[in-house]
């Protein structure tokens, strides 16, 4: 009898869980879009020859393919030499986004190859690569 009376109220106990306010929402998740969802017209810009200490700089536009906004979470450079500017507002569905790469080439030298990755709500990543050649007076190069 015992053991059918702590039974009962374990029972009892774990079933009594918080009670969820009437008329409260249930919380949305992220939705998460296909790649094809973010569509940049170009994927790679070559800057060509630059000399050592130059900045430029060159706007990625994408459009959005999907049927849901797209959220520009963040965009991480894979140097120093790379700053980004992007608005993170969501973009919707048929609109257009730009993300704004500068390349500042001081204290490179040679062919540079830069890639930048995106952050957004998708579970796939998007990268956008940059080259430049960048002629540095201030190193010599034996061979």
């Amino acid at each position: 009898m015992r053991n059918y009376l702590l039974f009962f109220l374990i029972l009892v106990v774990f079933s009594c869980g918080p009670k969820k306010p009437v008329g409260e929402q249930p919380v949305k998740s992220e939705t998460l879009l296909p790649a094809e969802a973010l569509q940049f017209e170009t994927e790679s810009h070559d800057f060509g020859i630059l000399k050592a200490g130059e900045k430029t700089s060159f706007s990625f536009v994408f459009t959005n393919s999907g049927d849901q906004p797209i959220q520009i979470k963040n965009v991480n450079p894979d140097c120093g030499c790379l700053s980004v500017r992007f608005d993170n507002k969501p973009v919707k569905p048929g609109e257009k986004g730009m993300i704004e790469v500068i390349f500042d080439s001081a204290g490179e030298f040679g062919r540079q190859l830069k890639n930048i990755e995106i952050e957004w709500n998708s579970k796939e990543l998007k990268h956008l690569i940059i080259f430049a050649e960048v002629e540095n007076d201030q190193l010599i190069i034996n061979n």
